[in-house]
């Protein structure tokens, strides 16, 4: 049967009139009389039983679907159902709707006709429209009485606003310039990255998106846009870099907007190695227009700090290191705060980070350790260091992590707090210090059973307060690896 909604009421409809279904058979009560009747003719029969033609669409007619819809005040027509809203009405509801009815929440502000849904909007103001479909049946019982039934196909609720006469509606401004961040770690003022146009001339009414969402349609030439209506202030965002053209449909009043996109990109690296006493230069760009080439902001724009004295910086974006350590540098430039760290380190360790790395290309084998193009955790360690004169001790094989752990111990080279959120929040820790992992039942010095070589602080995220959040970098593990550690960690510094 192609419908079941209507094979199951048919079926009721056939015992209330005394008739009984079996299988593919037709039996009245009380009689041994038997017709077969096959599936198509059931079919048609049962289209038969509806009470009046089809439901079609009425020309002309104000559609209402799931976005809702606004009429002005005064304004008189006929409600219809959107049949493209698949969120409320079926698609085969369709093949079977005979009579739709409309109900106002609120006939002060819009009243409609309960069956024709003829509407008038009659003052300014918000309500909603339930609408319910049927399906509607006639059937005739064994003594030849008609009588009908109705079935319920959908019933839903949509906002309409009955909005004011806007002739004279217009925005403080037309045009518009915003920045927003393209690329980078960066903390945003409220307000930032967002244009703001303030509508008047709408009288007492007032729009806002969570109730007028069908009185209002904007439009940009770019996927890249979305907007916002809160009391009467139109907000716009977009990441699009350029000239963006904005049509505003409020009711039947159109705007036209402009809005200028500025993209801004924080350049390089969040994490910075700096030899003490070298310098840098830190950087912001921004992209104009779209397909534009990236141009560096002028740096007496923006505004520089350093969270220590470990480094200087200057109005150009100049850091110099001037004590051993890790600095966060922020830049404030348009409403945004972009942030670096600076690990400021000896030149020597700055070499051992750099040839770590280089090792750390290699393959892992702790049989081949030893081997060109190859390492484990501690002859990584051991084999980076030699060159610039750090052994823990031997000179011609690596340790293991244990020894090299205890060798920095018994020299009191251990740093208080390890890795630690504490140390972390406050920095404490310098490129080319050495994690211990500990606590294994393996018999040696520590438990330790395995090292990393820290590479310096970076940046991973910014909290709730605009304050950034920090994380480990490593020679040889993924940005922010091993957390904050564990109690049973120890942090050496050759």
């Amino acid at each position: 049967m192609k419908n079941k909604k209507l094979g199951m009421l048919v079926a009721s409809l056939f015992l209330t009139a005394g008739v009984i279904l079996l299988g593919g058979n037709v039996y009245a009560a009380g009689s041994t009389t038997t017709s077969a009747t096959s599936e198509e003719e059931e079919e048609e029969e049962e289209r038969e039983e509806l009470a009046s033609a089809l439901l079609t669409e009425k020309p002309g007619a104000k559609k209402l679907g799931s976005a809702g819809s606004y009429v002005t005040v005064g304004e008189s027509g006929t409600f219809d159902i959107d049949r493209t809203d698949s969120k409320h009405i079926a698609s085969d509801d369709l093949e079977l709707l005979t009579r739709v009815t409309w109900f106002s929440s609120d006939t002060s502000i819009i009243t409609v006709d309960s069956s024709t849904g003829s509407y008038r909007g009659v003052k300014a103001g918000n309500a909603s429209i339930q609408i319910t479909g049927y399906a509607d049946y006639k059937y005739t019982s064994s003594s030849g009485a008609v009588s009908y039934d109705s079935e319920e196909l959908f019933k839903y609720s949509v906002n309409i606003s009955v909005i004011p006469n806007l002739s004279t509606l217009t925005f403080d401004k037309t045009e518009e310039t915003i920045y927003v961040n393209a690329k980078g770690m960066a903390s945003g003022e409220a307000g930032v990255g967002c244009a703001e146009f303030t509508l008047s001339g709408t009288g007492d009414y007032v729009f806002d998106s969570s109730k007028d969402a069908g009185a209002i349609n904007v439009t940009a030439g770019t996927k890249y846009f979305s907007y916002r209506m809160d009391q009467n202030v139109l907000r716009l965002y977009c990441s699009k870099a350029g000239d963006i053209n904005v049509t505003v449909n409020i009711g039947s009043a159109t705007k036209e907007l402009t809005l200028h996109v500025v993209k801004l990109k924080q350049k390089g690296n969040v994490s910075k190695l700096l030899v003490k006493g070298k310098s840098m230069t830190l950087k912001l760009s921004q992209v104009s227009e779209s397909g534009g080439s990236a141009e560096t902001v002028d740096p007496s724009l923006i505004t520089w700090t350093a969270s220590n004295s470990r480094v200087s910086v200057s109005p150009s974006g100049k850091v110099t290191g001037k004590k051993l350590g890790a600095t966060c540098i922020k830049a404030s430039y348009q409403g945004y705060t972009y942030f670096w760290v600076v690990n400021v380190s000896t030149a020597k360790k700055a070499k051992v980070i750099v040839l770590g790395k280089e090792i750390a290309k290699g393959t892992y084998s702790q049989p081949r350790r030893m081997q060109e193009g190859y390492y484990d955790c501690s002859s990584l360690v051991w084999r980076a260091y030699m060159p610039y004169g750090y052994k823990f001790g031997s000179n011609y094989v690596a340790p293991v992590a244990a020894s090299e752990a205890a060798y920095l111990y018994d020299r009191g080279k251990m740093i208080p707090g390890a890795i630690g959120e504490k140390n972390t929040k406050k920095l404490k820790l310098r490129p080319g210090d050495l994690l211990f992992e500990g606590g294994a039942a393996n018999g040696r010095w520590g438990g330790i059973y395995h090292v990393e070589m820290f590479a310096g602080y970076t940046v991973t995220s910014i909290d709730a307060n605009g304050k950034p959040v920090y994380a480990n970098t490593w020679v040889n593990r993924s940005d922010g690896c091993y957390g904050y550690g564990t109690a049973n960690d120890y942090v050496g510094r050759p």
